[in-house]
């Protein structure tokens, strides 16, 4: 049986496989330059899967639902490790960071809950795991028996490091209803796990559990009016209409159920999400450039912020003014407008040489001008929040992306993602990329327009001899540095560490793993206690200070 501690590394989206081969060119696959540099230089006891070891696979598509559904089988794969008394490290790039992060929120909401979700029981199910039954009593509650099952392997001990690269972490939240708060309402709170929207809560669950029975009883009288109208003929105006009524209160009966269990979800899991940054924090590592284009992107299709996170998160008794939020979403690309006009009559757009003054075309000028007042702003509006929606991947009914950041929370006073020289050298990179592929492209039209050759092959020639990546969100692990900082902060979890090659990636690793903690630790406390102890100015040694440390033998 092997020992190694293991190496699961989780893409982001759209850099799936759709064949899912383990075998390719992709950076997670085995073959690649990525696979074969790691596996060259991981320390002794730590490997990636080999053999016959399947690697971890997810759809890749730009959607929140597959997201948080491959979390779980990622959580069920940690499990699965944590029972055969086996170390990992997890490795995560773009949606992959949050792929992991999702399935740490779970562990901490399993774990407060004492529970397992029905989703995540089908994935033990596939991985050999069975519920047990308490001894001494037949047991009705199934999620408890897993408990007793599976439930010593949520705290995830054996979980040694988790790495994310360019992730872009999304918080989605509640939208106001017309029974509860949501975003942005400045009542809506992030303290605790289900807080009800309004004081009656107790009310709440009766009116629920009310509403449950009544739309029992509406369907059992669904099934008798209708066929009962049709045969006997008997006032069958009154019939349609209780039929009508009563489908309408079932309906939205169960969509006020929806939306309440769904904010209930939510709110949980903005809350788990505190319960995991505590727990698996201290073991989390992110790299991500000032200038990636899908963290910065996503910010900008994020909701405009009103309160800052910290200030959400923390009791009502507590709370101050809110602070100006900058780790959430910006104005931006949020406020995109979606042009939708239909055609105007030939008098309306001002051509002079049309004069003539009983056209048909003028008597429908009211209802042109009407539709482009009143009717084409809603449809633009309704057209741009599908495309935006689109673009965050947020295929979560009643729910808003309120915040996207490179930190799992969307925190301010963030320490830097990478070295300064490391980032600046991603930058240039794509720069000279996209600074070499203008002349390609050019090149290419021209061809086209001389011989007559395709545009598509003409320039895919060329890109294909140029080295790079045009964009800074792909091209991390095509640095070295990247690298050599993840496989540091693989070796830092091990209990005995590998010999110190690169001082200055080291160093900059320990100002890092500082400013995390205490950035953690004055979350904890101002939402707790309402006051946090000032952030430290932590800096990166130089590598001029670490010659001199080593010379006096610091």
């Amino acid at each position: 049986m092997a020992t190694d501690d293991l190496v699961i590394l989780v893409h982001g989206t759209f850099a799936g496989d759709k064949n899912g081969s383990d075998e390719g060119h992709r950076w997670w696959q085995r073959g690649s330059a990525t696979w074969t540099w790691l596996r060259a230089h991981l320390p002794d006891g730590v490997s990636l899967p080999e053999g016959d070891v399947r690697l971890f696979h997810w759809s890749g598509t730009n959607s929140q639902v597959e997201r948080l559904k491959a979390s779980t089988r990622l959580l069920a794969l940690m499990m699965s490790l944590e029972r055969q008394g086996r170390g990992y490290h997890l490795v995560g790039h773009s949606h992959g960071g949050s792929i992991i992060w999702e399935a740490l929120i779970s562990s901490a909401i399993s774990m407060d809950d004492r529970s397992v979700s029905l989703e995540l029981q089908w994935e033990l199910r596939k991985l050999g795991f069975r519920r047990r039954r308490r001894s001494g009593s037949k047991s009705y509650h199934r999620s408890f028996d897993w408990w007793c099952a599976v439930g010593g392997a949520f705290p995830l001990r054996r979980l040694k490091s988790w790495t994310t690269v360019g992730t872009p972490f999304l918080h989605y939240l509640p939208r106001t209803g017309m029974l509860t708060d949501g975003w942005p309402s400045p009542t809506l709170s992030l303290s605790k796990r289900k807080e009800a929207g309004f004081p009656l809560f107790s009310v709440l669950y009766l009116l629920r559990f009310v509403s449950f029975i009544a739309a029992f009883i509406t369907v059992l009288g669904i099934l008798y009016l209708v066929p009962s109208a049709v045969l006997s003929g008997d006032h069958l105006v009154y019939r349609t209409a209780g039929t009508l009524t009563a489908l309408i209160v079932y309906f939205s009966v169960g969509r006020f159920n929806a939306q309440w269990s769904l904010r209930s979800a939510l709110l949980s899991r903005q809350y788990g999400a505190r319960l995991a940054i505590e727990r698996f924090g201290g073991r989390w590592l992110g790299l991500w450039a000032p200038t990636d284009e899908a963290i910065t992107g996503l910010r900008c299709l994020a909701e405009p912020a009103v309160h800052d996170y910290t200030w959400l998160s923390a009791p009502r008794h507590l709370r101050g003014t809110p602070r100006a939020a900058t780790a959430g979403g910006v104005s931006g690309l949020s406020a995109l407008h979606v042009p939708l006009r239909i055609g105007l009559p030939v008098s309306a757009v001002h051509l002079i040489p049309e004069a003539s003054a009983f056209s048909p075309q003028r008597i429908l000028t009211p209802g042109y001008l009407m539709f482009n007042r009143w009717i084409a702003p809603r449809v633009s509006a309704a057209v741009s929040r599908l495309l935006i929606r689109s673009a965050q991947g947020c295929d979560i009914p009643g729910t808003v992306l309120a915040y996207a950041s490179a930190w799992p929370l969307p925190l301010d006073g963030l320490p830097p993602g990478l070295p300064e020289k490391t980032a600046q050298r991603l930058e240039e990179r794509s720069a000279l990329y996209a600074g070499a592929i203008g002349p390609v492209l050019r090149h290419a039209l021209a061809r086209t327009a001389l011989d007559g050759r395709g545009v598509y092959s003409a320039a895919k020639t060329g890109v294909d001899g140029i080295e790079g990546k045009p964009l800074v969100h792909t091209s991390y692990f095509d640095d070295l540095d990247v690298l050599r900082l993840i496989l540091l902060h693989i070796d830092r979890s091990r209990e005995h560490r590998s010999p110190v090659r690169d001082h200055v990636l080291d160093a900059w690793l320990d100002a890092t793993s500082a400013s995390v903690a205490h950035r953690i630790d004055a979350f904890l406390t101002e939402v707790t206690h309402g006051q946090a102890p000032p952030l430290p100015r932590s800096r990166v040694p130089s590598a001029s200070e670490h010659g001199r440390r080593e010379a006096h033998g610091a």
